[in-house]
């Protein structure tokens, strides 16, 4: 690459890329006179603006020939200008090749990475399920015809899944890496649970049917027309019309609370699993962390005409709990 005047002048302010840096930089330890043209106290000791294409590599350019700078302030200007430009240049060299080089294994680290995930896609081509187990310890049932894509090892700290067709999910818990399941318009999240999606591509509906643990459910994609999540408790079931973008959400009232004369009646039942019950109840959504209440019980009963806030309002009362309103929808128990 030829070095010219015009060259250099950008490679002073910082304008030029890393390969003419480079070239820069090895023609100027050959020439250190040219240095006199280019340098002085004031320009050196003046503010930096950084290309933002390579503010690391620039910046530790500057701030090398800033540090000889310094240690040299006393001596005489020709001194600054040529005893120590060979000195700088060649640092700013050396720099420059083992940036470079770094730059490179860092690329070539990151390709090696990429290249070790997989994409794979499994299809059931039988008429009998397919067990599929994942590589973080779930299972995944595979009803005939489904098909299930995903990468190996799962990446972001996410376990995402494709799924066309039937599947019966049973999740291995594993609270820093969600699992959710994407089939068609829908992304059905896990929160430690056994579920099933069914989500045939002709079909007009997708269904997501809840057995144990807890899903949310929501639109994804640019066909998301409703911003609202659907948090299900076992039992429940959700119907998603593709057509019209609705949902339609089914509930089995639970059997831990006994009902009596339109009394939920609670003896001595885990309080995470009263907020089950009422969340389920009042078709509301109540977040709360499992471990905070896991040896906590609650015994008492409530008219079901009283509202979810006065009920909620009673237990974390007694309880010595926190209740918090996000939205007409939505409440938050904490300790």
């Amino acid at each position: 690459m030829p070095v010219t005047e015009e060259l250099i002048a950008k490679f002073f302010m910082e304008q030029c890329s890393p390969a003419e840096a480079q070239a820069v930089a090895g023609y100027l330890n050959a020439h250190p006179a040219v240095l006199d043209k280019y340098l002085n106290v004031s320009e050196w000791n003046a503010a930096i603006t950084h290309n933002d294409k390579t503010e690391s590599f620039w910046e530790e350019i500057w701030q090398e020939i800033k540090l000889h700078t310094i240690t040299q302030r006393s001596r005489r200007l020709s001194v600054l200008k040529y005893g120590i430009a060979a000195t700088v240049v060649a640092a700013l060299v050396v720099f420059a090749a083992a940036y470079f080089t770094r730059d490179t294994l860092i690329r070539q680290s990151q390709q090696q990475v990429v290249a070790t995930f997989v994409h794979k896609t499994i299809n059931n081509s039988s008429a009998k399920v397919k067990v599929v187990k994942m590589p973080d310890g779930s299972i995944i049932e595979l009803a005939a015809g489904a098909k299930i894509a995903y990468d190996e090892p799962f990446q972001h700290n996410k376990r995402d899944i494709l799924l066309e067709g039937e599947a019966l999910f049973r999740v291995a818990k594993d609270k820093t890496k969600p699992f959710t399941v994407y089939s068609g318009q829908l992304a059905t999240t896990a929160l430690g649970t056994r579920f099933k999606v069914i989500a045939v591509p002709n079909a007009p509906e997708t269904i997501v049917e809840l057995f144990e643990g807890k899903v949310v459910v929501k639109q994804h994609g640019k066909a998301e027309t409703n911003k609202r999540s659907y948090y299900l408790y076992p039992g429940d079931k959700l119907t998603y019309n593709k057509l019209k973008a609705s949902f339609d959400l089914s509930r089995k009232q639970a059997k831990m609370a006994k009902q009596q004369q339109h009394l939920l009646v609670f003896d001595k039942v885990n309080l995470s699993d009263v907020f089950d019950q009422l969340a389920s109840t009042y078709n509301v959504h109540i977040q709360y962390a499992n471990d905070d209440f896991e040896k906590m019980y609650y015994i008492g009963s409530f008219d079901q005409s009283d509202s979810i806030q006065h009920i909620l309002e009673n237990i974390v009362k007694v309880n010595g709990l926190k209740l918090i309103r996000p939205n007409d929808n939505e409440y938050i128990i904490t300790r």
